[in-house]
C-alpha cells in the first residue's frame, strides 16, 4: 500500500513540476555540421575555425535582456567539414534565444552570421550564396562558400575587420579561434580583437 502511495505522490509531483516555470530550463540549438568551401573552385577549406555562441533571454524584476551564456568551437578537416556536437545551454525562456556564428580562415573572407532575424542564409550583392542552410533530422547543415583573398592588403583588411561582440569569459571557450584570428592580426601589426568585460 505504501509503495502505491509513494508512486502516486511521485506522479503528482512530476505533473506539477512539469506545469510550473521554475525559472531555468534547458535550451539547445540544433546539432550543427557543415562544410567550408572555396566559392570559385568548390574545393574544401581546411583549418577554418568555426564558433557558435548561444544568446539566452533573461527575465527579471528589472526587465528582460539578452546575453551570451555558452559557446562551442570546431575546425574544418581536410574535407572542409566541421561538426559541432549538440550541446545544452541554460537560460530563461529558450524560445527567445538565438545564436551567433563565426568562421575564420586567414586566406578567406571572415563571416559572421546570426539567426536572430530568422534568416536562412547569407548572400552577396550578385545573389550568389555565402551561406546556405538545410534542416536535417540531426539538426542543421551549413555550407559556407567563402571568397579567397588574393592580396596582402585584402588579408590585412579582413583580419582588421574581424569583430567578436562577446564577453571575455565566453570568448575563453573558443581559444583556437581567438588564437588564429589574433595571430593574423599581429602579422599586420594589429592589436588583439576587442572583447567586452562583463
Amino acid at each position: 500500500m505504501r509503495k502505491h502511495i509513494r508512486f502516486f505522490v511521485v506522479i503528482v509531483l512530476a505533473s506539477l513540476l512539469g506545469s510550473i516555470n521554475i525559472g531555468c530550463v534547458v535550451h539547445s540549438y540544433y546539432g550543427i555540421n557543415g562544410f567550408a568551401l572555396d566559392s570559385k573552385t568548390g574545393k574544401p577549406i581546411q583549418g577554418a575555425a568555426v564558433v557558435v555562441v548561444n544568446y539566452a533571454h533573461y527575465s527579471s524584476l528589472g526587465g528582460a535582456s539578452y546575453g551570451p551564456d555558452d559557446a562551442i568551437e570546431a575546425s574544418t578537416d581536410s574535407d572542409g567539414k566541421f561538426i559541432l556536437s549538440k550541446k545544452f545551454f541554460w537560460g530563461l525562456e529558450p524560445n527567445h534565444s538565438y545564436y551567433q556564428m563565426y568562421i575564420f580562415e586567414p586566406n578567406y573572407e571572415f563571416v559572421s552570421f546570426s539567426d536572430e532575424s530568422g534568416a536562412n542564409g547569407l548572400y552577396r550583392a550578385d545573389g550568389s550564396p555565402i551561406l546556405s542552410i538545410a534542416s536535417t533530422i540531426q539538426g542543421r547543415a551549413y555550407e559556407f562558400r567563402l571568397s579567397r583573398l588574393e592580396t596582402e592588403s585584402q588579408k590585412k583588411n579582413n583580419a582588421e575587420n574581424v569583430w567578436i561582440h562577446e564577453f571575455t569569459p565566453i570568448a575563453e571557450k573558443f581559444p583556437n579561434f581567438m588564437k588564429l584570428v589574433n595571430a593574423e592580426r599581429h602579422k599586420y601589426g594589429i592589436s588583439d580583437v576587442f572583447l567586452w568585460n562583463n
